[in-house]
């Protein structure tokens, strides 16, 4: 019998042994591939984050000096209005020859005309008193500003072009070159004594020939006035 419990009781003490051994030595097995993947990624990101701030560290370790080379584009906000504005157009240009000449502008050309025939006013006494209602106080036509037409040439053009537009009645005999104006606004020749008529004065000067041969540069004052006494009452006596 005692032979036996020496066996009997070796084996209890194996078997305590192996028990603890096995219990020190439990492995843990990671439930899926998503935990094992998750705390590799983790691990990543921890070493990119802790080698960008090396990197950021490193950075602002570097003085100001150094960071001159860097070329710095600028932004649209920081760009002068001056830069943006269009080169200047050169106001000369080179002929064939290679001489330099001035551009000359293309400017529109204007006159001023005014068609009065306020001196009637003063001889009503010998007026036509069935055409009072023509006279409009002496202006038939305020001073105005016309923009030349190619084919205004001379003063008759722009006349006879004005008072088609302002449906102002004119009648004239003669062609365009010798056109002797008789009336104006029903008012004609005559209407206020034997020595009335319509006269024109440019630029405060009376020309001595007919509306028909004064040729208009642009920029006259032309002045279309109505004379009860051969001119001189409106400056212009012959």
């Amino acid at each position: 019998m005692k032979k036996y419990w020496k066996s009997i009781l070796i084996c209890i003490c194996l078997a305590v042994a192996v028990f603890i051994g096995v219990k020190g030595c439990k492995i843990e097995v990671p439930k899926d591939n998503t935990t094992v993947e998750s705390s590799v990624e983790n691990s990543s990101a921890n070493e990119e984050k802790e080698y960008s701030t090396k990197v950021e560290e490193g950075n602002s370790n570097i003085k100001t000096e150094d960071k001159v080379g860097e070329e710095k584009i600028p932004s649209t906000s920081q760009v002068k209005d001056e830069d943006k504005k269009e080169p200047e157009k050169p106001n000369h240009i080179i002929t064939d020859k290679g001489e330099s000449t001035d551009i000359v502008k293309d400017e529109k050309r204007y006159v001023t005309i005014s068609i009065r025939c306020d001196t009637i006013l003063n001889n009503m006494d010998k007026f036509n008193m069935d055409k009072k209602d023509y006279i409009n106080n002496g202006v038939i036509l305020s001073s105005t500003k016309i923009e030349l037409a190619e084919s205004d040439k001379t003063v008759f053009d722009i006349l006879y072009r004005v008072t088609r537009g302002k449906r102002i009645p004119i009648d004239y005999s003669g062609n365009k070159e010798s056109a002797y104006i008789k009336g104006i606004n029903h008012i004609y020749e005559f209407d206020c004594g034997k020595q009335s008529g319509w006269m024109y004065r440019i630029n405060g000067i009376f020309p001595n020939y007919g509306v028909g041969h004064y040729k208009l540069n642009g920029g006259e004052n032309i002045e279309v006035l109505y004379t009860c006494d051969l001119g001189y009452d409106i400056g212009g006596g012959y």
